[in-house]
């Protein structure tokens, strides 16, 4: 269809359709953009306006605020929520009732106070004035350079239009300019913000679909898509047996025995919600009730009090409000074929305020007397604080103080060289028979000091005595504290086969997780239960 120079005097450029009748006429125009000439194909159709389809009710509110906008009062808006009469609410016997009053409140306090965030894009783009101006000038003279024939006149124009699209790439360089500088600067602030104008310049847009039903039939539709995604999530999600179902609570947790005790209350306080609060990541997604964390971080001594009520409300009561149950998935692929759905990684994204109390899975550091979130990036973050390592290097200080004492009280003498040597006999590995030998080798080698007389006989019930000691302060230990098993038997060929029993518990004396032996069975002693 093309039959004009494109590119200097050739053609490389193409363009296939069904239906030539449809083209009226192609123009090719020189531009500075790039070194193929601008191709217009113009048609005999007019453009068609498809239906536009239904736009989903928004349901989460707060999602036309911008929270992380330079402009927001912070000082205004927490003011605000500690001026609310949070004791004066109705209904506080009703944890779902609190929970919308609750939402509904920092709504209107946040819509006085948080700008608007960027409206959804529309059909229209949103092109500069002054950019346009400059279109329909070098559209007029573009109209202009089709009916003239004088040459004269088409090197002048020829040398408008080029000035006019010098002046557009100025502007287009300047906009991205300006939107690169504000991405940068907002990388600390908002990461999001960055990461979502860095996705503009990629080269594919990566969507979840088609994906394959169960037919062998491909989605065609969003709702057809999520439908698939939630087959194969329910598929793989377990049951839970119909033995530990719990159909009365109110009678289960009524057993009161000898060896169980009912659990009649949660303690908690407002200090502990806001806590909880500071362990928030200000940049996490929100879940489906919408509240920001960054919010809950700016304002938390404003909010912890209604928080702390709604959740002392749930507990009493036992209900959770209805919204904070529900979670937003997000799949993410993993790889290989993304038309399969088990290929997708559901990932929730829950509410914040159910993050607040009710979470079992949090930490409590011994050494700064904290709770955090039990996870391995909390985990490590704490360690390295400032304040974690000034109360280490306390407990420390008082250890050593606590070893010189004990170091004061030890005995000295033939006691500590006969504890010393059993020590070395056994942590190498070495047969007792070593002991007739050595110690009399030692009093020639140092006659002038103490030294003892026992021999293998006795080193034997020293180090029995001494691993008995060992095994009753470690189950001692054990009483106090939570562990996990962990059982191996031996490989070597012989006639006795052994399982060693090793046990991994957080160990207060020294402030960390240790690892140790609890015992050696002999698989086939008729004297045990192995």
């Amino acid at each position: 269809m093309v039959s004009i120079p494109t590119r200097g005097n050739n053609i490389l450029d193409l363009f296939f359709t069904n239906n030539s009748d449809a083209i009226n006429y192609i123009s090719a125009e020189k531009t500075i953009f790039s070194d193929h000439n601008l191709l217009k194909i113009h048609t005999t159709y007019n453009k068609s306006h498809s239906p536009e389809m239904a736009t989903p009710t928004e349901k989460n509110p707060f999602s036309k605020l911008n929270f992380f906008n330079s402009q927001v009062n912070w000082d205004l808006l927490n003011a605000q929520l500690q001026c609310t009469d949070w004791e004066s609410e109705p209904h506080v016997d009703n944890p779902e009732v609190m929970l919308n009053d609750f939402l509904k409140t920092i709504l209107r306090a946040c819509e006085g106070n948080v700008p608007t965030g960027k409206l959804p894009a529309t059909r229209r783009s949103h092109i500069p004035r002054d950019r346009k101006v400059l279109m329909r000038r070098r559209a007029n003279l573009n109209r202009q350079m089709q009916t003239t024939k004088s040459d004269t006149r088409k090197n002048s124009l020829q040398a408008k239009i080029s000035h006019i699209e010098n002046e557009l790439k100025d502007s287009h360089e300047k906009q991205r300019d300006w939107e690169e500088t504000r991405a940068v600067c907002n990388i600390k602030a908002n990461p999001k913000f960055f990461f979502k104008y860095y996705k503009k310049f990629s080269k594919m847009q990566v969507k979840v679909g088609p994906l394959q039903s169960g037919n062998g039939m491909m989605s065609n539709t969003p709702e057809e898509t999520c439908q698939i995604l939630s087959q194969q999530y329910t598929r793989i999600f377990l049951q839970p047996t119909t033995a530990k179902i719990v159909l009365e609570p109110a009678e289960f947790f009524k057993v009161h025995t000898q060896h169980h005790f009912t659990l009649v209350n949660i303690p908690f306080t407002i200090t502990d919600v806001q806590e909880a609060i500071s362990e928030l990541k200000i940049n996490s997604a929100a879940g489906p009730d919408g509240v920001p964390s960054i919010l809950l971080l700016r304002c938390k001594e404003a909010l912890a009090l209604p928080l702390y009520k709604i959740w002392r409300c749930s507990l009493d009561t036992g209900n959770i409000a209805s919204i904070l149950k529900e979670a937003i998935i997000s799949p993410i692929h993993k790889g290989r074929d993304r038309s399969q759905a088990k290929n997708y990684r559901p990932v929730a994204l829950i509410s914040h305020l159910i993050k607040v109390e009710g979470d079992p899975e949090r930490d409590f550091c011994t050494a700064c007397q904290k709770a955090f979130n039990a996870e391995l990036t909390s985990i490590k973050r704490h360690s390295i604080s400032e304040i974690h390592l000034k109360k280490e290097r306390e407990l420390d200080l008082g250890q050593n103080e606590l070893d010189g004492n004990i170091k004061e009280k030890t005995p000295n003498g033939v006691v500590m060289a006969t504890i010393l040597f059993a020590c070395f006999i056994a942590e190498h590995i070495l047969p007792f028979t070593t002991a007739d030998n050595l110690v009399d080798l030692m009093k020639r080698m140092f006659p002038d000091s103490q030294s003892s007389s026992m021999k293998r006989t006795k080193y034997t019930d020293v180090i029995k005595t001494m691993g008995r000691t060992v095994t009753n302060s470690l189950a001692k230990k054990l009483r106090t504290s939570k562990f996990p098993v962990i059982m191996d038997e031996s490989t070597d060929v012989s006639t006795i086969k052994s399982c060693a029993v090793i046990v991994r518990f957080y160990d207060s004396s020294v402030q960390k997780i240790t690892t140790a032996m609890l015992d050696l069975v002999n698989l086939y002693d008729s004297d045990n239960n192995a």
